[in-house]
């Protein structure tokens, strides 16, 4: 298996280095592309196959490193066991959600690239996952790279489901034209280790991001998740919206970036992160970040983090339900807004029983839930 030890920077600007969110050490896993099915195991793939096309097809673009560096990137390519290319054709509307899962077997590594561009006045949603085999140690490393062109559409939901002895590192990165919509969900529900990081640019004018993040944090699991949205064309909006659930003794980084470049006039953007702490000793890293370059914008940022409060708690418990119970209650209530744009119930009922089992049953991946 070949391995990559980098150093990636995790912020589009520095803060002190003493706060420790600046830079992220990662080890990323490969075997290679000679035996992609051994590799990883199995996948599953639900759409119409006129929408994928040879990947040899796609033509790389000029592109800027976020989150990512020079080496990072020829790791994927040179050593990527499974690539997908979907160019979804002008003015065509895919209404049935096109769905990619991969499951990861033992001693197993996936290294996946997907590219998605979608034509003028488009409109297509995918919906990919990732799931590993309970106990199994294995190791994903994905990136996908979103082209919307003017007026198109395109939602990519992530549900990453990973057992707890697997390392995760996934790279999603979009570019939206004129009037064009990215919406990206990532559900970070498993893993030992989680590097995710989202990089979209909205180029055109009138063009519009939004970021949704669920994330659960239990056991020992340590997550670090990297976002940034950058505004280049005039009215262009974003919104990013982070619920987190923490319990046992888990740690989470989530930097959070609305960066508004030199000729991006009237633009909107909004960061915000709820996290809902349910252990005393999780550790919470919240680094929310607006950097203007233009005057006439409007940015926003929230955060809120913090224990339930004892009289809510009371409340709940005194109509019946157990201290976890009312936990679970909570902690549904936190994800449940991100859950609605899901368009697979069973994609969502998968994030839920995950999220229930971390809290009622001492938690549980979904592997072993099943």
């Amino acid at each position: 298996m070949k391995q990559l030890l980098s150093n990636i920077k995790r912020m589009p600007v520095d803060t002190w280095n003493w706060f420790g969110v600046n830079n992220k050490d990662i080890t990323l896993y490969a075997h290679g592309n000679e035996d992609a099915e051994r590799c990883f195991g199995n996948t599953q793939t639900f759409h119409d196959s006129h929408l994928e096309h040879s990947f040899e097809e796609f033509q790389p673009h000029n592109k800027k490193y976020f989150f990512t560096n020079e080496k990072t990137d020829y790791f994927i390519d040179e050593n990527k066991n499974k690539c997908r290319y979907f160019k979804i054709p002008k003015g065509h509307i895919e209404n049935i959600p096109i769905i990619l899962s991969y499951r990861l077997g033992e001693n197993s590594s996936l290294t996946d690239d997907t590219v998605i561009e979608a034509e003028e006045g488009s409109s297509v949603t995918f919906i990919i996952k990732y799931i590993s085999e309970r106990g199994n140690k294995s190791h994903h490393c994905g990136r996908t790279r979103i082209f919307a062109k003017k007026n198109s559409s395109v939602k990519i939901i992530t549900a990453q489901l990973l057992g707890e002895e697997t390392t995760h590192a996934d790279i999603t990165e979009g570019i939206a034209g004129e009037g064009a919509q990215i919406h990206v969900i990532y559900a970070e529900m498993g893993a030992a280790d989680t590097v995710s990081s989202c990089n979209l640019v909205l180029e055109g004018n009138e063009s519009n991001a939004n970021l949704d993040i669920l994330y659960l944090g239990n056991s020992t699991r340590s997550l670090d998740i990297s976002t940034r949205i950058e505004h280049k064309g005039k009215k262009s909006l974003s919104n990013i919206r982070a619920n987190g659930v923490m319990l046992n003794k888990s740690q989470k980084i989530l930097r959070d970036t609305i960066d508004f470049i030199s000729g991006s006039s009237g633009s909107k953007g909004r960061e915000e992160e709820n996290v809902l702490m349910l252990d005393s000793n999780v550790k919470n890293v919240s680094v929310p970040i607006l950097l203007c370059g233009e005057d006439d914008v409007e940015g926003e940022h929230a955060a809120t983090s913090g224990r339930p409060s004892d009289s809510l708690m009371f409340y709940l418990m005194n109509r019946g339900l157990s201290e976890k119970e009312a936990e679970k209650l909570l902690a549904e209530a936190a994800f449940a807004s991100v859950l609605e744009a899901v368009p697979d119930k069973y994609t969502r009922e998968e994030i839920l029983e995950v999220l229930h089992s971390s809290i009622l049953k001492e938690g549980k991946t979904y592997e072993q839930i099943h």
